[in-house]
C-alpha cells in the first residue's frame, strides 16, 4: 500500500551514496551560478492509490515542518529542495518520490522532476528515512 509512517525521522548517515537505500532523503541546495539546462521528460508509473498519495503528501508536509523531523539541525535556505524517496514492497519495489521546496522558513510541496531539479541545484546532504512505512 505504501502508506508513509507518521513517525518518520530523516537521519543523516555515514553512507557515501543513496543507491542501496530503500527509503532516503536528499537535500538539494540552490546554486545561483549553476545553469545546467537539460531537455527531457521523466515520467514514472505510479501504481499507488491516489488517496494514499494525497494522505502521504499531507502527512509528510506536516512532519517536515516540525522541529524534530531531522536528527541534526539541517539549516535549509530559501530555494533549497528536499527529495523524499520510498520503496514500496507491495508494488514490486517501485519507488515513489515526493518533493518539497523551502520558502519563507517552511517546507512547501514542489513537484519532483529530477531533470529540472539539477538545473540550479546541487545535492548537499542525504540520509535514510526511518521508520519509513506503516
Amino acid at each position: 500500500m505504501c502508506k508513509v509512517s507518521d513517525k518518520i525521522k530523516l537521519c543523516t548517515c555515514a553512507v557515501k551514496t543513496v543507491d542501496k537505500l530503500k527509503h532516503y532523503w536528499i537535500l538539494h541546495r540552490y546554486n545561483k551560478s549553476k545553469n545546467n539546462i537539460l531537455i527531457g521528460d521523466c515520467v514514472l508509473p505510479y501504481t499507488v492509490d491516489e488517496k494514499v498519495l494525497i494522505n502521504n503528501k499531507a502527512l509528510l508536509l506536516e512532519r517536515l515542518n516540525e522541529v524534530d523531523a531531522f536528527d541534526v539541525e539541517l539549516s535549509p535556505k530559501n530555494k533549497d529542495r528536499l527529495q523524499l524517496t520510498f520503496t514500496c514492497p507491495d508494488s514490486h519495489n517501485q519507488q515513489i518520490t515526493y518533493g518539497y521546496s523551502y520558502r519563507k522558513d517552511k517546507w512547501v510541496e514542489e513537484d519532483f522532476d529530477p531533470i529540472e531539479w539539477c538545473w540550479h541545484h546541487d545535492e548537499q546532504k542525504f540520509g535514510i528515512i526511518n521508520p519509513a512505512l506503516d
